[in-house]
Order: C-alpha cells, then sequence, then structure tokens
C-alpha cells in the first residue's frame, strides 16, 4: 500500500496509506484531510480537488486528459504547471512516498 503525504498550504502534513484504485479524492476524503470538496463526486467538472503535483511525481500517474484540463481553468486558486484533480488520479504502488499539495481555496 502506498504511503503518501497531504500537505496544507500552511506546511501542516498529513500521511496516509493510500488503498489502489482510489482516487486521490477518496482518499482524502476517507481520511479525513482538510480542503478538499468533491462537489462533483470525482466528475471532473468543478475542480473542488485541485491539488498540485511536482513534475517529479507527475510522471507516476497518467498524463492529463482534456477534461481534466479545461476543468483546471474553473479553478479557485492559481493553476500551475503542477494542477491537477485529485478525483482524476487513481492511487498506485508508484505513488509510494508521493507529496500532495492542497492549496489554501478550493
Amino acid at each position: 500500500m502506498p504511503k503518501l503525504t497531504f500537505r496544507s498550504h500552511n506546511g501542516f502534513e498529513v500521511h496516509v496509506i493510500g488503498k489502489p484504485g482510489d482516487s486521490l479524492l477518496q482518499t482524502a476524503l476517507l481520511k479525513g484531510i482538510d480542503g478538499f470538496k468533491g462537489e462533483c463526486s470525482g466528475m471532473a467538472i468543478c475542480a473542488t480537488c485541485h491539488i498540485y503535483i511536482s513534475a517529479d511525481s507527475a510522471v507516476r500517474v497518467h498524463p492529463m486528459n482534456d477534461d481534466e484540463n479545461e476543468t483546471l481553468e474553473l479553478a479557485a486558486a492559481e493553476r500551475t504547471s503542477e494542477s491537477r484533480l485529485a478525483c482524476q488520479i487513481e492511487v498506485s504502488e508508484r505513488m509510494d512516498g508521493m507529496l500532495i499539495k492542497v492549496p489554501d481555496v478550493q
């Protein structure tokens, strides 16, 4: 089971064990990680599960699809090259040790 770290905008970190097959959003909600709304229940239409993952970590997850890219334009927090939607990233063993940064606003 992959170990994941969620870091809030103020630097507070929560370490969790992810379940392969769940999305990062499901993992965050199940583990009580603050900062996620997930208003569209993982349909990639609301951008309330916006996260940042580094370029080093991005190679461990599937590439962004067009729907995710378009939805990120709606994100309340600044969109950067590290922006992704947690609902669109499936937890896998390759993600062991990954840092997921949570913006200050969804």
